[in-house]
This record gives structure tokens, C-alpha cells and sequence, in this order.
């Protein structure tokens, strides 16, 4: 569960602000592509990896560190600013989700019945 907005709820919250750290890369295409490399007959489907967070979430705050890789430690910093800054972007929809909350209880059969894979 790539960004697990549906669970936060699932477990009570009704306001989930959620970061997506991929959402230049939508889905899971290329992770695929290696285990179906090495795995030919495996079960894994392609899915767009982001859309528990726009479903689910009040705010989504989205990054741009397409310029990096998970290898880029030398890099900490930058992204680190890049993050901070996408999240001060998004600081007046922040407070309106809070004084206003997305989601209730109903919500929570809601998730549970539209078939999203749990990992336990």
C-alpha cells in the first residue's frame, strides 16, 4: 500500500493528510517489469500506486523529486527543502481539512468493500 490513506481511515481518522513522494510516477510499471523478469508467473497487476491517497485522503501533498532516486543520500537536504516547501504550499488546504473533516464512520465500510489488498 504505496500511500495507505484508506487504512488511516479504516483505523478512525477523519482528517488524513497524506505525502505522495512518487506522483511523477503513477504507477507501479516499473517494479513490475523487474518481477515479471524474474518471475514470469507471478500474480502481480499493475496499479496506479497513488490512488488510496486522492481517494482517501483530505490533502495530498505532492513533492517533485522526480530529479531523484533512492540513492541520491547525498542529496538529503534538497529533498528535504523541496518537501518542506511543497507542505507550506498546501498549509491553508491543511487547515481547512481540519476545521472541516472528510471522512466518518461510514467511510470505513465503505473502504473495507472496494476490494484494496491488505497486507496484515
Amino acid at each position: 500500500n504505496y500511500v495507505p490513506a484508506d487504512r488511516a481511515v479504516e483505523l478512525g481518522a477523519n482528517v488524513v493528510i497524506s505525502v505522495n513522494h512518487g506522483a511523477e510516477r503513477k504507477t507501479n510499471e516499473e517494479g513490475k517489469r523487474v518481477i515479471d523478469d524474474l518471475y514470469p508467473d507471478n500474480e502481480v497487476k499493475e496499479k496506479d500506486r497513488s490512488e488510496a491517497a486522492y481517494k482517501y485522503s483530505s490533502v495530498v501533498i505532492e513533492p517533485n523529486l522526480s530529479a531523484y532516486t533512492g540513492f541520491s543520500v547525498n542529496k538529503i537536504r534538497e529533498m528535504y527543502e523541496i518537501g518542506y516547501q511543497a507542505a507550506k504550499d498546501k498549509v491553508g488546504e491543511i487547515k481547512r481539512a481540519i476545521l472541516k473533516p472528510k471522512f466518518d464512520k461510514d467511510d470505513v465500510r465503505l473502504i473495507k468493500s472496494d476490494g484494496a489488498l491488505r497486507i496484515t
